[in-house]
């Protein structure tokens, strides 16, 4: 960090030549200023925003962080004035000055590295530049060496995870909002959603990332919400007990199409042995979030769906900026008809067939599950939903209620809206909202509207994991308020340790 005695920058981007600048007293003359560059965060950050005098106590990693951030910068400046052909002039310029100034300070940088020793730069440093044994974070985009504590890599400036070896937390933030409701004509939920907050292996990036399934029952009185709910059940239980053996990102999709093929064979077999539920069948959309390797992969079957969202655009290869994108296919007889151009899709929106499918859990005894897998970016929001969205929402209603709200607003927005258009079928949906700042939280588990089995789930989490002191379940209550009786309203959250839960369960 800097430490040497205050110089003035020139209007040009540059330290004014002559003397170092007397502690405490401005420099004034037509050629002094001040740096008006951004505000950035960690050791990189002060020395491209603070003034560099001639002898000075960076140490070269530092300065090649600080090089880094200012061609960051430069590339969002480009690429602003690149998308934006329209920017009132002021603006225009202001920003050519701004990138005119940070390419100056970059190859002041860049020429004062030339020749220096690599374990410091100039008499008055005696830092090395990496102390002995001191902890490295290799870069996942180029394999390139880093400092414990460094936010972007000094190669590429790729953002870098968190070290394993110090305290720092995570620096996404991940914040999940799910309902589930009956909806206006059905008298049953049918629909099962589950999400779980989970520690992931080194692997996958580390730190926390989130299971989150929704899965829509089929089946009407053979138990449509028994196949969602064992579907809710088995496969994220399959996932927990197999993450930590993941050898890398290429394992996760067959895991999770394994997680539902189990789920497939279960449903299928309570089918034939009971009579009265067979027939029964269910959609699920299964996803995991590992945010520190901004990813997302998915395993999907019917015709529930998961979209990706952003304000500012997805970040989709060979995408068009659009807002919002859908991730999945539709396992339907009518979308399989527009794909193959004998539909178009206001026809297929309006046909008495929408909701006849040709895949799903339990009504084979081999069920063909789809996966992908998808880059994650700040400012994200992953939707999960079942088709009783959809069916009355079209995606740009479902984005501007998203992007317009926090995580559980923007689910019961989607869930209200939907309701005051109808709401022939249940509706259900799980939000995860990214956002790349530090924070603090706890686990926590959200669990859906209609499964009736997650005690099976977090019994056995409670045995694969020993810290189960930390297991928080939400707990659910209706309240009537006093100016309508009637209406009811969630109670406040109530959180049970784990030995409470022992007990309810």
């Amino acid at each position: 960090m800097y430490t040497g005695s205050q110089q003035a920058w020139s209007k040009g981007g540059g330290p004014v030549a002559g003397e170092e600048q007397r502690r405490g007293e401005p420099r004034t003359g037509r050629d002094s200023g001040t740096a008006g560059g951004r505000v950035i965060s960690s050791e990189g950050q002060a020395a491209a925003t603070q003034p560099m005098p001639a002898a000075h106590t960076f140490t070269r990693e530092e300065l090649e962080e600080c090089l880094t951030f200012l061609r960051r910068m430069s590339d969002d400046i480009r690429a602003e004035l690149k998308d934006k052909p329209n920017l009132d002039r002021d603006t225009r310029t202001r920003l050519q000055a701004e990138l005119e100034r940070n390419e100056s300070w970059g190859a002041e940088i860049t020429t004062r590295l030339q020749g220096l020793p690599r374990t410091g730069l100039g008499a008055t440093t005696r830092r090395l530049e990496r102390l002995p044994n001191q902890p490295e974070v290799l870069c996942g985009a180029c394999g390139a060496r880093n400092r414990a504590a460094a936010h972007f890599c000094t190669a590429c400036g790729h953002t870098l995870p968190a070290a394993a070896q110090t305290a720092r937390l995570a620096s996404v933030k991940v914040t999940v909002g799910q309902l589930s409701d009956v909806g206006v004509v059905r008298k049953n939920n049918e629909d099962s959603i589950f999400a779980h907050e989970l520690d992931l292996p080194k692997t996958l990036g580390g730190g926390q990332g989130w299971l989150g399934i929704v899965a829509d029952g089929m089946g009407g009185a053979q138990a449509g919400e028994v196949a969602s709910g064992i579907a809710v059940t088995d496969a994220p239980l399959y996932v927990i007990e197999n993450l930590a053996t993941v050898a890398g990102a290429n394992a996760v999709e067959p895991l999770l199409k394994r997680g539902l093929e189990l789920a497939n064979k279960s449903i299928y077999e309570q089918a034939r042995k009971r009579s009265g539920q067979h027939g029964m069948g269910t959609t699920a959309t299964f996803a995991l979030l590992a945010p520190n390797m901004e990813r997302v992969w998915l395993a999907h079957i019917g015709d529930s769906r998961a979209y990706l969202l952003n304000r500012l655009g997805v970040a989709m290869k060979g995408g068009d900026n659009r807002t919002i994108v859908q991730l999945t296919t539709d396992h339907s007889v009518v979308a399989r008809l527009v794909e193959l151009g004998q539909l178009t899709p206001a026809e297929a929106a309006n046909s008495p067939h929408r909701s006849v499918l040709y895949r799903s859990l339990g009504t084979d005894a081999n069920s063909e599950v789809d996966t992908c897998s998808y880059p994650l970016q700040s400012g994200d929001r992953l939707l999960l939903c079942s088709d009783g969205l959809q069916a009355h929402l079209k995606a740009s209603d479902i984005a501007n209620i998203v992007l317009r709200y926090d995580a559980q607003k923007a689910a019961r927005a989607l869930v209200e809206e939907t309701k005051r258009r109808g709401a022939i079928d249940n509706v259900s949906v799980i939000i995860f909202a990214l956002d790349l700042r530090s924070c603090a939280r706890a686990r926590h588990i959200f669990v859906g509207a209609n499964c009736g089995c997650p005690a099976e789930l977090h019994e056995s989490y409670k045995v694969l994991n020993p810290d189960s002191a930390q297991l928080r379940i939400r707990s659910k209550k209706v309240v009537q308020t006093r100016r309508n009786p009637h209406a009811t309203r969630p109670a406040a959250r109530q959180w049970l340790d784990a030995d409470q839960l022992r007990h309810q369960l």
